[in-house]
């Protein structure tokens, strides 16, 4: 069922539509983390616009999930390797 939610991203609020409770839940713990990287952001450089901050906030973002795509690659070739080898085990036990 629908829900409308909102949530406010550095100072701006949003209203959304979550799909499920769980979705609800995630989107209000991203709007937190992202506020809490701006909030990061706007410490150390001070001097910069919001637009600079968010820009910041996005960048840090695109990296970590690259970041995790790279490990997810490597964790599903392994995965590959594990198990051609119990294959490869499993047809030598057999002879």
């Amino acid at each position: 069922m629908d829900q409308k939610i909102k949530v406010t991203i550095a100072n701006k609020e949003f209203n959304l539509v979550a799909k499920t409770p769980e979705i609800e839940e995630r989107i209000r713990k991203a709007a937190e983390i992202t506020n809490r990287k701006i909030a990061a952001y706007s410490g150390k450089f001070a001097t910069k616009t919001q637009l600079d901050i968010l820009c910041f906030v996005a960048l840090n973002e695109a990296m970590n999930g690259l970041e995790l795509q790279a490990k997810l690659g490597q964790i599903e070739k392994e995965t590959r390797e594990v198990q051609m080898d119990i294959a490869s085990y499993i047809e030598n036990e057999g002879k």
